[in-house]
């Protein structure tokens, strides 16, 4: 390499030509951010989510197709390979619970939603009556935060609360909550982050 290109992008991040310059380098690293890869899913009638840029998906990763479930990068990006290990296996018992009919696809469900400073949290929908014992969420902030509180709530009640010191959008961040916590949830499960002074 001995040479690269640059211009300036406009509003919709489209490179303005007459706006290029090159540069002289023998070396070229690349730090890009990652989206999950849902191409195959086009052609599927399933629901999006804008916030993951992927697909939504209940209790089970299970998509609004029933008998279709996601996991992995494909779902969400993943700091760890071992955590795309580990939410693979969840899926594995969640096809096999699928299988075995033991997945009640009509049973009543609520929203899970993203306020304030949360970029999104998956799953976005729980069907309380598949959740075995407990349920496990996982999300990002949209800006670095410092001493704050992660908080659970639904509209009348707050349900759990956690002091976080540091949360960081390149980090993803996971909690469970158990069963017995989720029963008492009516219409939505609502996550947000408030910073302290």
């Amino acid at each position: 390499m001995e040479r690269i290109e640059l211009c300036k992008v406009d509003e919709n991040l489209k490179p303005i030509p007459e706006s290029a310059w090159s540069v002289d380098v023998d070396t070229l690293l690349l730090s890009v951010g990652l989206i999950p890869e849902v191409t195959l899913f086009d052609s599927l009638p399933i629901q999006r989510d804008p916030k993951t840029k992927s697909v939504r998906v209940n209790e089970s990763l299970e998509m609004s197709l029933p008998g279709f479930f996601a996991c992995g990068n494909a779902l969400q990006v993943h700091d760890l390979v071992d955590f795309v290990s580990l939410e693979a296996e969840a899926v594995g018992k969640q096809v096999a619970r699928y299988v075995n009919n033991e997945i009640k696809e009509d049973a009543p469900s609520f929203e899970v939603k993203a306020l304030n400073q949360i970029g999104y949290v998956i799953p976005q929908c729980i069907r309380i009556q598949n959740v075995e014992s407990d349920c496990k969420f996982s999300f990002r902030v949209k800006k670095p935060l410092r001493n704050c509180i992660l908080r659970i709530k639904t509209e009348n009640k707050v349900l759990k609360e956690v002091k976080k010191r540091v949360m960081l959008p390149a980090e993803m961040e996971t909690i469970n909550l158990e069963k017995k916590t989720l029963m008492e949830v009516n219409e939505s499960l609502m996550f947000e982050v408030e910073e302290c002074a």
